[in-house]
């Protein structure tokens, strides 16, 4: 998918689930990224990475998390001498060489109304390569806009977009001539492309998705990553507060999410309703009243039968799930939401029930849902879920892939496991059902 550098970047598939009604992401590429020297994992509705620590399962996550901070920093994904959120050049390429260059690919599909109502269909493939001080970051893309599995010629049309030129070009098809048509990035349409592209389905998406000159943010911006330390740190913010929820410094984000979910009764409903199906409690935002020395605060609160405890007097599994779902609230419709490790800090039947929160966010929000684990207590429920054939689920639309290392303790591999209908895996559950039977062994025998 990922083309080596100075080389054509690869044109997307046209194999895309027609079903999504926003952005699904196909396949994901790294090359040379941390640990990561070539990788290419296939996606699906929901996709789950599993594998013993350290064999760069959350590098995935990581790598997608600066493919999307870098289109929402208006500083771009250099932030003076480093790199967003991930130190510096040398502490995110592989094995330390600064020779070499960083990618990070993605092929996905996204659906779109024209202002015309009508659905189109694009397929898209987007590349970010890094490669240090002497070779500034660059955003690649080919995209297709179609409007139907098999339109006629003038209803498609063909973009691609390099970073070293600063421009796009548009391959028309059919009553739009057949020829290159030069698209400034920036700056809304350049005026020869609305003299020379006749209007239908296709050129209205194309408006739709590139008019602004922010297409890369119209196509990946829908990304959201929720990280393994998400804890709000602060039992009390200003009543003014207003921090970013996608910043990368991670106490700066949870503390945004409470400013946020203060400020929207519907959201905090939402996330009431989830915690009380995982058998947990509500929550509410209070404010604090001004004193002396200070202005106006708020706080969030955890709503037991007997008592109320603020954020910060409740234990880590009630902190860090009030903020993942309040990302998954936040998150729109037809979002790609990351997650590192839903389960920490929860009991195995909680994580049961969480698991089912998963599904349906997946399902009925139609939201892709990508994470890592550690727990069998989410894996089973989830193929359960499979079996069942709930929501509807089925074991097309899950991805599992195992993470390996060798003796070393090196990233060693990745392989897709098999997952039929029936939710049975090829093989069985690596890393789980054997070190569960190893560890009852020894103490039973």
């Amino acid at each position: 998918m990922i083309a080596p550098p100075r080389q054509e970047l690869a044109r997307p598939s046209l194999a895309m689930n027609l079903r999504a009604k926003s952005t699904v992401l196909s396949r994901v590429a790294l090359r040379n990224f941390k640990g990561h020297a070539d990788l290419d994992l296939d996606m699906g509705r929901i996709t789950v990475l599993i594998g013993p620590t350290g064999s760069g399962k959350s590098t995935v996550l990581q790598a997608l998390n600066l493919l999307q901070s870098s289109l929402w920093s208006d500083g771009g994904v250099i932030a003076g001498s480093g790199i967003q959120g991930h130190g510096q050049f040398v502490d995110i390429v592989t094995n330390r060489d600064e020779d070499r260059q960083v990618a990070i690919g993605v092929d996905g599909h996204k659906r779109i109304k024209t202002e015309g109502r009508q659905d189109v269909g694009t397929d898209f493939s987007c590349r970010m390569t890094l490669g240090g001080s002497h070779c500034p970051p660059r955003m690649d893309a080919v995209v297709d806009i179609r409007c139907g599995p098999a339109p006629p010629p003038e209803d498609a049309m063909r973009l691609e977009h390099s970073g070293g030129a600063g421009k796009t070009v548009v391959t028309c098809a059919g009553s739009h001539g057949g020829g290159p048509v030069p698209v400034q990035t920036s700056g809304g349409l350049a005026p020869r492309m609305q003299a020379d592209l006749a209007s239908c389905p296709a050129t209205e998406a194309f408006r739709a998705i590139f008019g602004s000159g922010e297409y890369f943010r119209s196509l990946l911006g829908d990304l959201w990553h929720v990280p393994f330390s998400r804890v709000v740190t602060c039992d009390r913010l200003p009543l003014e507060y207003n921090g970013s929820i996608m910043s990368q410094n991670r106490a700066q984000a949870a503390a945004s999410l409470l400013s946020h979910i203060s400020g929207d009764n519907s959201v905090q409903e939402k996330i009431s309703l989830l915690m009380e199906e995982v058998g947990l409690k509500q929550i509410a935002t209070r404010t604090i009243p001004a004193t002396k020395g200070e202005g106006s605060m708020l706080t969030l609160d955890f709503l037991g039968k007997e008592s109320h405890n603020t954020i910060m007097h409740e234990g880590s599994g009630l902190n860090q799930l009030a903020t993942m779902f309040a990302m998954l609230a936040y998150s729109p419709r037809g979002s790609v939401v990351t997650i590192e490790e839903p389960e920490i800090h929860l009991d195995p039947a909680a994580q049961a029930r969480l698991m089912g929160i998963m599904v349906r966010q997946a399902v009925e929000e139609d939201k892709q849902v990508v994470f890592t684990t550690h727990s069998d207590h989410l894996l089973y429920p989830l193929l359960a879920h499979v079996k069942k054939k709930s929501c509807p689920l089925e074991c097309g639309d899950v991805a599992m892939h195992y993470f390996d290392t060798d003796e070393s303790g090196a990233v060693a591999g990745v392989e897709r496991l098999d997952i039929n209908e029936h939710g049975q895996i090829s093989g069985g559950l690596r890393g789980f059902w054997d070190a569960d039977m190893k560890a009852m062994s020894e103490v039973l025998g």
